[in-house]
């Protein structure tokens, strides 16, 4: 039976009723769903953001009546407090302490120190700076400066010199630059690519100037150099020191029992030309220059064997004599008389010493400047007998954990005098690193960096502002950690310039002219294999040029200073 229209036509209209009222349920139970998503989300984030201004608020409670002497622990307490609400989300705590007006309030600009690694004191115009820079950054890449503040860089060219690490000599002189390559692959005995490897300043053209050839099952890795007027001395894992000619032929090699894990030091006297090194057993080598002959060696000591990385530092106390300073990465801070060998002092740092120290002429006796692995700035007293250490405060990362491999730095500040610089390297998988600038008093201003920290950093007058700029390699923190940057600071903490490279930078940058063109330029190596040398268009002051100081690698001050002003065709001298 066929059904009837009228029929037919009231069946469809009441089940387009009941589509209808189901999708309008089901539409109104979507809005209501929407809606309490959207009041959840609300609620956590006012609780997220409740949750930062109670932190601040807290901070202020602690840090505001902290009786002189505890800031140090109310900050720690107040960090272990409120470190969960603001751990996860530091720029947007560090944009909420900014608007508190640091400069104006010490509670604040702790807080900032701690979660941020930023601080300007009470210094107004520092601080806008610094924010305004800041948000540039995150924000295309690049610093905002202009004027005379510019630094302008040009890459000149890159070459290839095998891996180089933080501890890596690189000696620009008279136009030719050698780096101690750590070839393909680190502390590798088959790896064929060891050795000095020798740059044309002007082209980029690179080639071996020396390669051990180390025996079989040994790796020939070369740690460092130092360079007198007619000799190259390096030394390797093989177990070796080498005299060189300038045009790589072999003089001598003198062998010390272990492998190396020092670059080489030299005291250059008239009649006593002495090369130090430190091997794996501990033990200090002084080997006479002349001959290759040892002069003397000293015991190894009862600590654990040292670790690569360990540096020297001489320091002049008078016409015939001068202290030998080793430090250790383990920790161990000895002195030798750097002639006789004889022991002088031994002290032990927990934390350790990757930082090697420098040597500060001083009439007050404080002549040896170090960091340890933590970050604590300490001064050794080497007027007493037997010598003392100093702190001048902790200035790690603000959170407690990371290391610091990067020796310090002082720099001329063009109104506060000498600063010390300070480098933290930063966590791995957390902040980046940042720069302390110290003085007598404590800090003076503490920078935050853009990527994490290993080389030690050059001081070089690179712009048109009179006095230097401090110049670090990075490793990129935000998202590319297989990148690297080379960055520039002015005096006062404020980045100036960002050149980005293609893989991470382990090695100190060296600011030298090596083209004859009477203009500066720096050096950086980078994990890729590769030396970039960067036109900077300026011929201004270098106050610490290469890692070591100077060519001989004394951590000495006065000699870095001296070595720096040295003119094209007078660096070999």
């Amino acid at each position: 039976m066929i059904p009837d229209a009228r029929q037919l036509g009231r069946r469809n209209y009441i089940s387009y009723n009941k589509l209808r009222r189901a999708a309008a349920a089901r539409w109104s139970a979507l809005v209501a769903a929407l809606a309490a998503i959207g009041a959840v989300v609300a609620g956590f984030s006012y609780f997220r953001e409740s949750s930062l201004r109670y932190a601040v608020q807290r901070g202020r409670e602690l840090l505001t009546e902290v009786e002189p002497g505890h800031e140090a622990s109310a900050l720690a307490a107040w960090a272990d407090e409120t470190r969960a609400s603001w751990a996860p989300r530091r720029e947007r705590m560090v944009r909420r302490l900014l608007r508190s007006h640091p400069e104006a309030d010490p509670a604040v600009r702790r807080m900032l120190e701690q979660v941020g690694r930023v601080s300007f004191a009470d210094r107004a115009d520092h601080w806008q700076r610094w924010q305004e820079i800041d948000a540039a950054v995150r924000q295309d890449g690049q610093p905002i400066t202009g004027g005379r503040e510019r630094v302008r860089l040009e890459i000149l060219w890159e070459a290839p010199v095998g891996l180089t690490d933080f501890f890596s000599t690189i000696l620009p002189l008279d136009g030719t630059i050698l780096v101690p390559s750590l070839g393909g692959k680190y502390d590798d005995p088959a790896d064929p690519h060891d050795g000095i490897v020798r740059i044309d300043g002007s082209t980029g053209e690179s080639g071996y100037l020396f390669q051990p050839g180390a025996a079989p099952g040994q790796a020939a890795d070369i740690l460092g150099l130092a360079v007198t007027t007619d000799a190259i001395y390096a030394s390797c894992r093989d177990g070796y020191v080498y005299k060189l000619s300038p045009d790589g032929t072999v003089v001598w090699k003198c062998p010390l029992g272990s492998p190396a894990v020092s670059a080489p030091t030299i005291r250059q006297d008239k009649k006593n030309t002495l090369v130090y090194c430190v091997t794996a057993e501990g033990k200090i080598v002084a080997i006479r220059a002349a001959s290759g002959k040892t002069r003397w060696v000293s015991r190894a000591p009862k600590s654990a064997a040292p670790a690569v990385g360990c540096t020297l530092a001489l320091e002049r106390t008078g016409a015939n004599r001068a202290i030998l300073w080793v430090t250790e990465p383990g920790g161990a801070l000895r002195a030798f008389d750097a002639i006789t060998g004889e022991p002088i002092w031994r002290s032990t740092l927990g934390p350790g010493l990757y930082p090697g120290a420098i040597v500060r002429p001083n009439p007050g006796g404080l002549n040896l400047l170090l960091a340890d692995r933590a970050g604590e700035l300490l001064a050794v007293l080497t007027s007493n007998n037997p010598p003392s250490l100093l702190s001048y405060g902790r200035y790690g990362d603000a959170t407690g954990e990371g290391t610091t491999f990067a020796a310090v730095r002082t720099i001329t500040h063009p109104s506060a005098g000498e600063l010390v610089l300070l480098c933290p390297t930063g966590q791995r998988a957390g902040p980046a690193g940042s720069i302390c600038a110290i003085d007598g008093q404590g800090l003076y201003w503490r920078a935050p960096t853009y990527g994490h920290l290993r080389g030690t950093p050059a001081i070089a007058d690179v712009n048109r502002v009179p006095g230097a700029e401090i110049i670090v390699g990075e490793i990129d923190a935000d998202g590319a950690p297989d990148r690297g940057a080379l960055a520039i600071y002015s005096a006062d903490g404020l980045l100036l310039a960002r050149h980005q490279l293609p893989a991470p930078v382990d090695s100190a940058p060296v600011v030298a002219d090596v083209d004859g063109d009477q203009r500066l330029e720096i050096l950086i190596a980078d994990r890729g294999g590769k030396l970039y040398c960067l036109k900077t268009h300026r011929s201004g002051v270098v106050e610490w040029g290469t890692l070591g100081g100077d060519a001989q690698n004394t951590r000495d001050a006065d000699r870095a200073y001296e070595f720096g002003q040295r003119p094209y065709g007078f660096q070999w001298k």
